[in-house]
């Protein structure tokens, strides 16, 4: 009977003990493998037509490169701006935030002493009225006929919006590509960009708390 007794304490008390699994996954701020990564992308623009660019992904989709081949400009087009936009499909779970956090172009660039190559980054969150910008620059050399290899990072410094942390809202990027020179053998090319996707709960906390206030009056 003493038994008996024991064994029916021990089973109410580890009854007690059990906290709903959505509860102790929501109560993290680890995002983990697989749970928030960019789905997809689309993309379009005079530096970009149909099939002239190449996505990799890395780190569990947070992390991208875009490679081009045709995201270069030089005095013989007949325009001195070129710009691709990118469309990125977020998928993040409730109570997941997301935003862009770094971009980084590489290409080249053959400028006279005067000339000057302005690479402006646009990037907002589809549906919001705020836009994150950026500009970066490249200048000439006193050799005409070198070829400039540059790496030139964005956003480092700029504050970049959050998503909210209940809606999808794919990511637009536009990078608009000016050239300014008048040699006619100038010519800039962008060959990539690298990109990161930040994800975060921490952003969320407020209505976490209140979502796991409510399952523990329902779990009671």
């Amino acid at each position: 009977m003493v038994r008996l007794l024991q064994r029916l304490l021990l089973y109410q008390l580890s009854h007690l003990l059990i906290v709903p699994a959505s509860f102790a996954a929501k109560s993290s701020f680890v995002i983990y493998p697989g749970e928030a990564y960019i789905q997809s992308v689309n993309y379009s623009g005079t530096g970009c037509p149909l099939g002239s660019a190449n996505f990799t992904f890395h780190k569990n989709a947070n992390e991208f490169n875009v490679s081009f081949k045709h995201f270069k400009l030089n005095n013989y087009t007949n325009y001195n701006t070129s710009y691709c936009e990118l469309k990125f499909t977020i998928v993040a779970p409730p109570g997941v935030a997301y935003q862009l956090n770094s971009l980084t172009y590489q290409g080249y660039a053959s400028l006279d002493q005067a000339g000057m190559v302005t690479i402006a980054n646009a990037s907002r969150l589809k549906g919001t009225t705020s836009i994150n910008k950026s500009t970066q620059y490249v200048y000439g050399s006193l050799d005409n006929s070198t070829k400039q290899r540059f790496q030139q990072t964005a956003l480092s410094n700029h504050y970049q919006t959050w998503s909210t942390c209940n809606k999808q809202r794919p990511l637009k990027i536009t990078t608009t590509v000016n050239l300014n020179s008048k040699d006619q053998e100038s010519t800039i090319a962008i060959d990539s960009i690298n990109g990161k996707i930040t994800f975060s709960r921490q952003y969320c906390d407020e209505k976490l708390n209140s979502e796991i206030k409510k399952q523990l009056i329902t779990y009671k």
